[in-house]
């Protein structure tokens, strides 16, 4: 009895190993651990996996460290220059988050200038504050005329809407208010020592690219 019972579990246990072509063993050593396992070339995951809703695609900056100066233009007819640009072609339904990090003089102590952001020609966070020019935010710098500068900064969320074969172009950019009053960024406006401005900074424009 024992030994036919033998046989029949010799017999049900034969049957796993049906299609097996090599060495179990060394299939099994093969396989990916459940914990922390690492892929090399490219991995197809078909279903069975849930990803979340929101994720980075790609991060993308462009830094200036020049510096930009306008000395044309007043806030009835502004002449607007461009500070940094970044090109790039986004996927199709995608979102951007736009950083926008500068630094800002101007020529004559509390003096405004005009900064912007614009995806292609489109003006981007525009002001609803009728008293201030619209498409502009102002910033004053004050202290010791043109050797003082002011921080910018800016986070913006874009629908841009290309289709995923297009290039966009994201622009930050200066202007002046007052003529007569120049207004720069990236460094202060004057170089009293004849040596280096009192106050230098890259301007840069960051965008993350998100589902």
């Amino acid at each position: 009895m024992s030994r036919s019972r033998d046989l029949a579990d010799t017999g049900v246990k034969a049957n796993y190993l049906d299609n097996v072509a090599s060495d179990i063993n060394t299939q099994l050593t093969g396989k990916a651990p459940l914990a922390s396992p690492t892929f090399t070339g490219t991995t197809n995951i078909s279903s069975g996996v849930t990803l979340p809703s929101s994720m980075i695609k790609q991060v993308l900056t462009a830094v200036d460290t020049d510096g930009t100066a306008c000395s044309a233009g007043d806030h009835s007819s502004p002449s607007f220059v461009d500070c940094v640009t970044l090109s790039f072609t986004p996927s199709s339904g995608t979102k951007c988050i736009i950083f926008v990090d500068a630094i800002v003089g101007t020529s004559l102590d509390n003096s405004p200038a005009m900064l912007r952001v614009l995806r292609d020609s489109t003006v981007l966070d525009t002001s609803t504050i009728t008293s201030a020019p619209a498409h502009t935010t102002q910033v004053c710098s004050s202290g010791s005329h043109s050797n003082v500068t002011v921080p910018h900064n800016r986070i913006i969320y874009d629908t841009h809407g290309a289709n995923g074969s297009t290039a966009i172009e994201y622009k930050f950019q200066l202007a002046r208010i007052t003529s007569g009053t120049d207004t720069v960024v990236g460094r202060t406006y004057s170089d009293p020592s004849g040596i280096t401005y009192r106050s230098t900074q890259a301007t840069r424009i960051t965008v993350l690219e998100v589902t």
